[in-house]
């Protein structure tokens, strides 16, 4: 937690507070509260006098609920991959050994480096993820854009042209088309 504290601080991340300065305990309440990864627990505090609206912390007075995916996650999210689930595996048997380290006073840096190298990965997956959605979707959006197109044309279409074409080099023998769909095309004179 001490090492994600100083990466947030040399990132100049201010915490939620707007501090710049990170402490350990910020760390640790963000990795414990459900909110950040997309889950809720209901009725942690619970209304005792309805006049006065007090509320009081729920020490198991009332019923707690716990709520999976009820949200978008601000921190982790859960994918149904398997490579991030084996992530969050792993992470959940570091975090057990940090603890058991923790508790012995043993030097445990080494397992805090790979508990921050395995979320680091899990984001870059997630980011991934994300652009793998967009490249699809603007696929499909090409696709249904051209089977609107008649199947010959006659004349120069501006609008298509800025749909589909990334750009276009002339060279003197020939010219290249370079399609936005990552696809290039030579056209010999």
């Amino acid at each position: 937690m001490l090492k994600i504290a100083r990466g947030l601080e040399a990132d100049a991340i201010l915490n939620g507070a707007g501090n710049e300065r990170w402490h350990t305990s910020n760390i640790n309440q963000i990795l414990r509260n459900e909110k950040y990864i997309g889950d809720a627990l209901l009725q942690k505090t619970y209304t005792v006098d309805f006049l006065t609206k007090k509320r009081v912390k729920n020490n198991g007075i009332v019923p707690q609920y716990y709520v999976e995916n009820s949200h978008e996650a601000t921190v982790l999210s859960r994918e149904n991959d398997k490579t991030l689930a084996d992530i969050d595996k792993r992470l959940e048997e570091l975090q057990m050994q940090l603890l058991k380290l923790a508790s012995s006073n043993a030097d445990y840096e080494k397992v805090g480096d790979e508990i921050y190298r395995l979320r680091d990965q899990k984001q870059e997956l997630q980011v991934e993820n994300a652009n793998r959605d967009e490249l699809k979707k603007r696929m499909a959006d090409m696709s249904t854009f051209i089977k609107k197109q008649p199947t010959a044309l006659i004349e120069y279409d501006e609008q298509l042209v800025r749909r589909l074409i990334e750009k276009v080099t002339v060279y003197e023998d020939k010219f290249t088309v370079e399609f936005k769909s990552g696809l290039t095309v030579d056209v010999v004179e």
